[in-house]
């Protein structure tokens, strides 16, 4: 399980390199790729029923957790 067996999309990027979606094997997210080089990635949990890991469902359930 994890991103090395997740799906992977590129896509042109409006700047340099690619943008590669990742998804699947319990993973969803994206990377920046230039010149074979990741620069950045984001990756999230994906459970099977569509939803994201626990913390991700609400914008203000983030907000709050992060003003205690």
């Amino acid at each position: 399980r994890g991103p090395l067996k997740a799906e992977r999309t590129p896509f042109r990027s409006p700047g340099l390199g690619e943008d590669v979606r990742i998804r699947g094997n319990g993973v969803v997210g994206a990377a920046l790729v230039c010149d074979r080089v990741v620069v950045h990635t984001a990756l999230f949990r994906h459970w099977r029923d569509g939803t994201e890991g626990p913390g991700i469902r609400r914008l203000s359930h983030r907000s709050q957790r992060f003003q205690s």
